[in-house]
Parts: C-alpha cells; sequence; structure tokens
C-alpha cells in the first residue's frame, strides 16, 4: 500500500480524534461554536511539505492547520529523527501544529515515542508538536488501520492563538483534488498545458489577437469596464504568467469569437447562435458552450421582454460568471495533480505530460500520464481505498446493501436492482464521518448527486466502466489501476510534480 494512502488513512483518524477533543484542545484560539475537522493533502509542493493535514474551521477566520509526518516501520529509526526535524520545519513554514504518527516499535528502538518525545522537550518543551503511535502488526485489506489504533503519546498543544497563513493552503472540501466534468478533462487539461508551454513571457500580452463581437465589446463598456478582455475571462489585467495563460486558453479554445456570438436574426426573429468550443469532451465530442444562457437570454428577446442591448449586457455578465467557475476548477485541477506550479507555469512533470502528445490529448502515453498524476499527485488513490473499505464495511454486514428484490406475479424473487444513488449517498455520508469530505452547512439551489464529478473521472481513466453491481458496489478494476501506477512509478513521475 502506497505510504500516501496511508497517510490519508492516519490523517482521517487523527482529524476525529481532535474532533472528539476540539472543546479544550482548540480553546486558545477563543472562537465560540462547533470546529469542524477534514483531513486533508498539502497542496503546497515547495521544500518542505507534509505527508497531509488536518484543517480545523470555525466560521469565517482562516483555518487551523496541522501538518502530518508519517512513518512506516521500513523507514526505521532513521525516519524518527526525520520526522523530528520536519515537525519543526513545517512550524516554521506557518502550520499551527505537526502531528507525527510512528510505529509503536522498532527491532533497534523498542519505545520510540519516548525517544523522539525527549528529543522535542530538549529543543522546546512548549512545541506544538503532537506524538502518536500504532501497532503496524494490525492490517486490514493490506493496509494499516488506524481505527482505533492511534496511542496519543504526547498530545498536541498549541502554543499561540493566532494563526499564520499558509501559501497554497487547500481550499478543497475533500482529500483528493478538485475535479469537475466539463472543465477538467483529457482535452481542457492537454489544450491550458500547451497553451502554458507556448506562452513567450518575453513578449508583451497582445489582446487584440483575440476577436470579439463588437456588440459585446460595446456591452462590456456600457457597464463601465474598461478592460474588456480581463472582465469576459473574470481577470484581472495585471499580466503575470498565470492570467496571461488563462487569458490565452480562454479566448482560443473556449470563449471563440463564434462562441461569443449571441444570436442570429431573421427578419424580427433571433435564433441561437449555434458554434462549439475548439475543446473535446473525454468521450471526443467538441464541447458546447454558453447554450443554455443564449436560448434564455433568445427566448426573452423573441417575447419581447428585453433590448438588444440588454441582451447582450446579460450574456456578458454570463460568460464572466462563467469564466470565473471553470478558470477556478481547470487551475485548481492542473495544479493539484502537479503539472502546474503555483504561479501558473508548467512543472517539469506538465512539460513531461504535453511533449508526450503528438498533438492529441487522446494519445495512450498523453493519459496515460494524465491518469497516473490524478491517482498520484491528485490522491484519486486515496479516494479508491477509502471507497473500498467503506462498500466492503457495509458489504460485509449485508451482501445485499443498496439492492432491492424484483418479484414476479406470485412474488418469488427473480433479480435485484442495485440502488446507485443510496449507495453514492451512503458512501458520501461515511466520508463525511471520516472527515475525508468536509461538512458544510446546507445550500439552497439544486444539489449535485452525491460523489459525481469523482465517478465520471474514474470513468474518464479508465479504471470502472461506472455499471454498479449488487454485492459489489461500484466495481474497480484494481488490475488498471495497477498498471496506471506502475508506469507512473518506472518512470519515477512521482519527483517531477514541482
Amino acid at each position: 500500500m502506497k505510504h500516501d494512502v496511508e497517510a490519508a488513512f492516519a490523517a482521517s483518524e487523527l482529524a476525529d480524534l481532535y474532533d472528539k477533543n476540539q472543546k479544550n484542545m482548540f480553546k486558545v484560539f477563543k472562537r465560540p461554536g462547533t470546529w469542524i475537522m477534514t483531513a486533508g493533502a498539502s497542496p503546497d509542493r515547495n521544500w518542505p511539505y507534509p505527508d497531509g493535514m488536518i484543517s480545523a474551521s470555525n466560521g469565517k477566520k482562516a483555518d487551523v492547520q496541522v501538518a502530518l509526518e508519517y512513518k512506516r516501520p521500513n523507514e526505521g529509526v532513521h525516519g524518527v529523527l526525520t520526522a523530528l526535524g520536519q515537525a519543526f520545519a513545517y512550524i516554521s513554514k506557518g502550520y499551527q501544529g505537526t502531528a507525527i504518527v510512528i510505529p509503536n516499535s522498532y527491532p533497534a528502538c523498542k519505545d520510540p515515542a519516548k525517544q523522539i518525545m525527549q528529543f522535542i522537550n530538549a529543543a522546546n518543551t512548549n512545541a506544538p508538536i503532537g506524538v502518536y503511535t500504532y501497532n503496524s502488526s494490525i492490517k486490514r485489506a493490506g493496509t494499516t488501520t488506524f481505527k482505533g489504533n492511534l496511542k496519543e503519546e504526547r498530545p498536541l498543544k498549541f502554543s499561540t492563538g493566532k494563526v499564520k497563513s499558509i501559501a497554497g493552503a487547500s481550499k478543497d472540501s475533500t482529500i483528493w483534488v478538485h475535479f469537475r466534468e466539463g472543465s477538467s478533462e483529457f482535452d481542457d487539461v492537454y489544450k491550458y498545458c500547451l497553451t502554458a508551454k507556448q506562452l513567450d513571457e518575453s513578449a508583451a500580452e497582445k489582446l487584440s489577437d483575440y476577436k470579439l463581437p463588437k456588440k459585446l465589446t460595446s456591452a462590456v463598456k456600457r457597464l463601465g469596464i474598461a478592460d474588456v478582455h480581463a472582465y469576459l475571462s473574470s481577470s484581472v489585467s495585471s499580466p503575470t504568467p498565470k492570467n496571461r495563460i488563462w487569458r490565452a486558453y480562454w479566448f482560443s479554445y473556449m470563449a471563440t469569437t463564434g462562441v461569443l456570438q449571441l444570436y442570429d436574426k431573421k427578419g424580427k426573429t433571433y435564433y441561437v447562435h449555434s458554434e462549439n468550443s475548439k475543446v473535446k469532451t473525454w468521450q471526443g465530442n467538441n464541447r458546447t458552450f454558453f447554450t443554455q444562457a443564449k436560448k434564455r437570454i433568445v427566448a426573452k428577446l423573441n417575447s419581447g421582454s428585453i433590448t438588444e442591448d440588454d441582451a447582450w449586457e446579460e450574456f456578458a455578465k454570463n460568460i464572466k460568471s462563467r469564466a470565473h467557475s471553470y478558470r477556478i476548477d481547470i487551475e485548481a485541477f492542473v495544479y493539484g495533480i502537479g503539472f502546474t506550479s503555483q504561479d501558473g507555469r508548467l512543472s517539469q512533470l506538465g512539460y513531461i505530460y504535453v511533449n508526450s502528445s503528438k498533438g492529441d490529448a487522446f494519445d495512450d502515453i498523453t493519459k496515460r500520464i494524465f491518469a497516473g498524476a490524478c491517482l498520484n499527485n491528485g490522491n484519486i488513490n486515496v479516494f479508491l481505498q477509502f471507497l473500498h473499505s467503506v462498500t466492503e464495511e457495509k458489504l460485509k454486514n449485508n451482501s445485499l446493501e443498496w439492492a432491492t428484490a424484483k418479484l414476479d406475479s406470485k412474488g418469488n424473487v427473480i433479480g435485484y436492482l442495485f440502488d446507485d444513488k443510496k449507495y453514492c449517498s451512503d458512501v458520501e455520508d461515511e466520508f463525511k464521518n471520516l472527515h475525508i469530505i468536509k461538512k458544510v452547512s446546507k445550500r439552497t439551489g439544486t444539489r449535485r448527486p452525491p460523489l459525481k464529478a469523482e465517478l465520471t473521472l474514474l470513468k474518464q481513466i479508465g479504471v470502472t466502466d461506472g455499471k454498479y453491481r449488487v454485492g459489489a458496489g461500484l466495481p474497480i478494476e484494481w488490475s488498471e489501476v495497477q498498471a496506471i501506477n506502475d508506469y507512473y512509478n518506472s518512470n519515477k513521475f512521482y519527483d517531477l510534480d514541482t
């Protein structure tokens, strides 16, 4: 089992321990109300970065971030010493505390916790470092389990109520990468990374290269906006590499001149101007964009409830709104899987990914690197293991969990139907209980189906066919997962995400 996956299980159990002890643990911060614990992965790839982290949120103030340093038995007593140095490094970097999780014994040291606590106290008795041990002989499904198997040797006590901000600290609500279907698929990612590769930072940005419909430009100016391209791409005028990459991608592939044309007119009747973007869906079709917004606005025009000027202004606002959400999705995803750095430039892995293609996001090797980056850097390996663990635990008690019997006219059972909606809902609820999905207050509006994005990504990278089965839940092609990981590891891509 991979180190990062075991670290995620440890982080989940730590989050639960902190949740149960939150009244005493977080009183130094003097915030009323309940704290919400979420186990996460550190998105900061600037050395040193932890194996995971636990975020404690309370209201609108900055989260309290605890770094996790996890050691396995095969790392030996030398790992204990490196854990100590890393723990202090994380605190100096801005984390409010560090949790060290180590085996309860090594062949060369029967009580490593006692030893490491002596080192900590010799350096700083008030250091906000918690020490926890586990019995590595307790196994489940090939994974060291931490449920009821974490002993607190040295409690984590925060030394100050002040919270520092950590560059790159995750705002995601899950331990795995933020993915959204329709904005983080094969071709979205490939063309975004290709744009980043092609950026010539020595040359000035030429926004005039991105032609806009004249009526759209006029509408934006009527809204009191001077920089039309910045507004329509939901970016600021500053020509930073990240802004330039985003604008070049947005106007070259998604919001092209044709896509930004709102309507065609014959006589007094308006028709939606239909033109696809230059980005393909993961099934291989060119993606439509702004279609629903155009239909809604054109219907108003034909009803006479708005003028053409009103229509273009409404469309401009819609473009800006969609650009905002799309940008968040694509930038979070390519960074989360290690293809870009925090400033938007390609990482070494990002260059290898782009250069692996002969001009198509759907080349086999290109897709293989994409899948490997999702599983490893994006922590989809972690998602799969938690999914498997939760599913197996439920089915162990009832092999017909989530199944409804089909009866013939005489009342005899002739088969079973699997309730995939109930399955996904139950799994998501259990993920919340495990603190690997952030518990948030209910929002108004239409709720997304549970785990929809994650399951779409699993189908995209080919590790499931998406067909639920009675007695299995969502079957995972573990041989394909292993093959993707083997390819990724054999090429040592895990060292190239910075």
